[in-house]
């Protein structure tokens, strides 16, 4: 008799841990599916952009991107615009009321944000300007992947800002990462651009961004 009670408690937790193992399986399939679906946008432009690569005549990256027909987008001047031609990249730029995160989280929604504590494109000093590389959970807008593809950026490439109804010509130097808990200082001497996004596109573990200088104004 011991022996059946001893073999009952054993069958019971034998399937409590299968039940277990199921349901922790389920809610894994579950939560990674739901990440796919919100990065959606991000995978598809990561996925066009590479095979744009190799079909240099035929790249299109749709949505906000929609600006690469025949592997460059063609520049028309706009009031408070940002062209990044390499990654089709096209979007007005918005002044945040103050460098709030809220505050930068509803100007997203428009379009690339720029921080107002900072200078001014064309001014001397840094200008940074930062945009979604995918979707933020409550913030939602037009431009949830609009800097999808920032990180595919080097050296030598060509960002055009339209700013105040000035054509500014940048070209990017540099590349680096950083935590969001540092932070991005002023510098004063020379007309300093940086381009920021989240990264990986899809978490929010690190910062990319990328510095251009002005060289046409």
């Amino acid at each position: 008799m011991p022996n059946n009670l001893e073999n009952i408690k054993n069958f019971f937790k034998q399937k409590n841990v299968q039940e277990v193992s199921h349901f922790f399986f389920l809610f894994v399939f579950i939560f990674l599916v739901l990440i796919v679906i919100i990065n959606l946008g991000t995978i598809s432009n990561n996925l066009q952009y590479s095979i744009g690569k190799s079909l240099p005549e035929r790249v299109e990256i749709v949505g906000e991107a929609a600006m690469t027909k025949n592997a460059k987008a063609k520049p028309k001047p706009q009031i408070n615009s940002i062209l990044i031609p390499k990654i089709g990249v096209k979007a007005p730029i918005v002044l945040a009321q103050s460098d709030n995160e809220k505050d930068i989280l509803l100007a997203l929604k428009e379009g690339v944000v720029l921080y107002p504590s900072f200078s001014r494109p064309g001014e001397k000093g840094t200008v940074i300007i930062s945009g979604h590389s995918s979707p933020h959970i409550f913030y939602r807008g037009k431009y949830n992947t609009v800097f999808t593809l920032l990180y595919k950026l080097v050296k030598g490439d060509q960002v055009l800002i339209y700013y105040n109804n000035e054509k500014l010509i940048y070209k990017t130097i540099n590349k680096y990462y950083f935590s969001p808990s540092e932070e991005i200082k002023q510098q004063k001497e020379e007309p300093l651009l940086l381009l920021v996004t989240c990264y990986p596109p899809g978490t929010d573990l690190r910062r990319v961004v990328v510095e251009a200088e002005l060289v046409k104004k």
